[in-house]
């Protein structure tokens, strides 16, 4: 071991003594670097009522005898008296080393407290809650971004590299450099935006007008990078960055596709967040989005200048004879045909972007040609949609294929580099689908936006969370039989701590959508990255051993590796983990990233030397999207009505907890005489009913509280049916089936219900109903179907169009092969 680390590990040992030692009431433990069972813990703390798990990892399968412990206890540190005991369980291996879960989820008393194991002993942190947010979230969201702002052309003053091409225009720098790329900044300005109108209440009026001040900042910076060019090709384009290098792709000046697509996006909701408090700012955004939305729309393509080498580059990586786009593309993407080169067509990270912009702009302005892109360019996402529920990887199914007409090569959710300018920071998000179906819910396609929702949320995204000890979300997924598989590491930027972020965002959203609380135990496990519960910071490139750490610099227990930067701002998150050290060279075209072990390192590098990690504003803010949504409360919104007329209502809400204990809740109150009720305050994660009773009746409606979620719930006591779907499970390619709806007249008058029927997956032989009811009545309707000839899940979806309040119901099968 080097002079260099040899003086980190002290340091470090230093601050974990109370983990190995120091605080252990037994003292017969080795310091952590030494010792052969590691204790994993977060470094901020944990919510009362979600998930909560510390973790042990060894390099070893069975450990020294007296290193590991059948059973844990967690003790009050005040009192140091045990409050809860609970059994060690081994999850198996993984990443090149052995882990056991320690789960206190039932522990809801907030508090101080340490994880005991036998002799192991964790930190202390806290069960409280908003303890992300207490941990100084102002620090992470706020200060750091202003202590980045850059000084205009005082931070170009290095000869020969640096140029400004707007040197009034400030904003906050990414990290080392005087760069400000677009999705980072653009990352920033999503998280701002989600902390004002999420936890905006929990701050005083101070920080919630710096957050509109620094979002304003960089939602200025967008439109000062578009371009106003004479060629239809380019007009409407951003610049990557203001601040550009003129030595190097990173940040030169360079036009991509995706950040025109990304940057239209973003201007869209910029226009949303602004427009009744500053129209004028709001009516600027709104204008650059539509001119990036039709230069998107008019070449829905990459050009060959989109992917040309910056006049005047010096950069030896990006020269030639290997072409780095191509060798960078079949690295990352497993690529063995030597002689593949980039398509020009759209990718699907190009295209999420826009779906989404698109449905915003359709939100905003009711322009059809706005959601008609829309559909068109989620019809091309869908296509690629990896639906084989018979052939899954690793069993897991409902990703998508990045590049067209090619059923190998799958969406990386991490890919930004220094080796293709043309990167990706957002992990999957289909934020764009769920707005179409919300916007239009019995459009003909909305059953297959409904389908690749569901798809992708219950056989992907979720359950690639079980196949690792720490319940994270992946960066890649490969299908070559050799080097395949889900992967958590394989990327080649040092590591991608925004992904964790933006996974536990996504996954809270994909809840909120679906109705399905439980989805907030998948969430934690992005947050907890961050805050410390993690792989653990290693004592070696030859790792036998690891430390908790919080990967927020100043916050918590926290590591930051050297960084090129003279000050990193505290509130800094560091790349952090990677399989392959910083930058692997792709020079050689066999070098493939996923050859590499999928193991977290990257925090040390080949010499055992601390390993280069910038405090990039991409990572910080992903992680600021996520607390924004995770520690925000859930809010649903009642309107009753009788005969389309407001009435007072009785409400009663009963709920279950989706994490053990699973404790039941329950609130009766009123409406007002407005028929309204707005609740605010109900326990999250839960899922349950919401009863409404007037003049002797009763409405339920099914509803899942969730962190961030809202539902807003219309019924008329006049006009009420109950609607079920039923369908096969199982149906064979090219087939035939049928789906059997139920439906009921609840209320006590005759109605007639019209509903839209749609389906994705399959061909229903009716697309709409005219049902007349008579009081109380029940009827059943069989609808044939013809089955497609893909193997997929199916959909069957009924849309109330008129006679009741809208409502929609769906039902889902399989395809299987003949």
């Amino acid at each position: 071991m080097n002079n260099q680390i040899g003086l980190v590990l002290m340091s470090v040992a230093a601050i974990a003594g109370a983990c190995y030692g120091a605080g252990d009431p037994l003292g017969a433990m080795p310091a952590w670097q030494d010792c052969p069972v590691s204790i994993l813990e977060s470094q901020i703390g944990y919510h009362p009522r979600n998930v909560k798990r510390v973790y042990l990892r060894s390099a070893q399968e069975n450990p020294p005898a007296g290193t590991l412990t059948s059973e844990f206890s967690v003790i009050d540190a005040r009192t140091r008296k045990a409050v809860f005991s609970g059994e060690v369980k081994k999850w198996g291996k993984k990443w090149e080393s052995f882990w056991w879960v320690l789960d206190f989820t039932p522990l809801r008393l907030q508090g101080e407290y340490y994880v005991q194991a036998g002799k192991l002993v964790s930190s202390v942190f806290k069960v409280e809650e908003d303890v992300f947010r207490k941990a100084d979230l102002g620090v992470i969201a706020l200060d750091q971004l202003e202590n980045r702002i850059h000084q205009g052309l005082a931070d170009t003053q290095m000869p020969g590299k640096y140029v400004n091409c707007s040197p009034e225009v400030r904003i906050y720098l990414d990290c080392s450099s005087p760069y400000a790329e677009l999705e980072p900044v653009g990352t920033c300005v999503y998280a701002l935006f989600d902390l004002h109108e999420q936890l905006g209440g929990k701050f005083s009026e101070k920080d919630r007008q710096r957050m509109i001040a620094l979002a304003a900042m960089g939602a200025d910076y967008f439109v000062a990078a578009q371009r106003h060019t004479d060629d239809p090709l380019t007009d409407g384009m951003f610049y990557h960055s203001l601040l550009v290098n003129t030595n190097d792709t990173w940040a030169g000046e360079i036009f991509t596709y995706l950040d025109t697509a990304y940057g239209m996006s973003l201007m869209a909701k910029s226009y949303q967040f602004f427009q009744n408090t500053d129209p004028a700012r709001a009516k600027r955004y709104l204008e650059v989005a539509k001119k990036a939305w039709e230069l998107c729309s008019r070449r829905p393509y990459h050009t060959k200048a989109d992917r040309t080498c910056p006049k005047g580059c010096r950069a030896i990586f990006w020269n030639k004879p290997d072409g780095i786009l191509d060798t960078f593309g079949r690295c990352l993407y497993n690529i063995q045909d030597k002689k593949w080169t980039l398509p020009m067509t759209l990718r699907t990270r190009d295209r999420l972007p826009f779906v989404k912009g698109s449905a915003l702009l359709f939100e905003i302005t009711g322009e059809r040609k706005y959601l008609d892109k829309a559909v068109e360019f989620a019809d091309a996402i869908m296509e690629r949609q990896f639906t084989d529920w018979e052939k899954p990887i690793e069993g897991c199914f409902g990703t998508f294929y990045e590049f067209e007409g090619d059923n190998q090569t799958f969406f990386h959710e991490f890919m930004q580099g220094g080796f293709w300018w043309e990167g990706n920071v957002e992990a999957m998000n289909l934020d764009g689908f769920m707005q179409l179906v919300r916007l239009a819910p019995a459009h003909p396609r909305a059953a297959a936006w409904q389908n690749a929702i569901l798809t992708y949320a219950g056989n992907y995204a979720r359950r690639t969370t079980t196949l690792n000890p720490l319940g994270l979300y992946p960066v890649a997924c490969y299908r070559d039989e050799k080097n395949g598989g889900i992967k958590n590491f394989q990327n080649t930027l040092m590591g991608s701590s925004c992904l964790h972020g933006f996974s536990a965002k996504n996954f809270l959203m994909l809840g909120d959508f679906l109705n399905d609380a439980s989805f907030q135990g998948n969430a934690i496990a992005g947050v907890n990255f961050i805050a410390g519960l993690n792989p653990g910071v290693p004592n070696a490139y030859k790792e036998t051993a690891w430390d908790a750490r919080s990967l927020i610099k100043g916050v918590g227990r926290s590591w930051f590796g050297p960084v090129e930067e003279a000050v990193t701002p505290n509130g800094s998150v560091p790349n952090g983990f990677c399989a392959a050290p910083q930058f692997w060279p792709n020079r050689k075209r066999e070098n493939f990233i996923s050859s590499q072990p999928d193991k977290p390192a990257g925090i040390l590098n080949s010499k055992g030397e601390d390993q280069f990690n910038e405090g990039w504003i991409l990572h910080s803010h992903a992680y600021v999207q996520a607390v924004a949504w995770l520690e925000a409360g859930y809010t649903l919104n009642l309107k009753v009505m009788n005969k389309g007329v407001a009435v007072p209502a009785t409400v009663s809400i009963r709920l279950k907890d989706s994490v053990a204990p699973h404790t039941e809740f329950s609130r009766d109150c009123q409406t007002g005489s407005d028929g309204r009720l707005t609740l605010t305050d109900l326990p999250v994660p839960c899922g349950g009913v919401v009863r409404m009773s007037y003049e002797g009746r009763e409405i339920i409606r099914p509803i899942a509280a969730i962190a961030g979620g809202a539902h807003a719930c219309v019924v008329d006591f006049s006009r009420d049916v109950n609607v079920e779907i039923r369908v096969p499970e199982l149906v064979p390619a090219g087939g035939s089936g049928e789906a059997i709806l139920l439906i009921a007249n609840t209320c006590p008058e005759d109605v007639t219900v019209k509903m839209a029927l749609l389906s994705s997956g399959v061909t229903l032989e009716k697309n709409e109903l005219d049902v007349p009811l008579k009081r109380g009545e029940k009827k059943s309707f069989a609808i044939p179907f013809k089955c497609g000839t893909k193997v997929m899940p199916y959909l069957v979806r009924a849309v109330i169009l008129s006679g009741a309040p809208e409502r929609d119901f769906n039902a889902a099968g399989k395809i299987r092969s003949r």
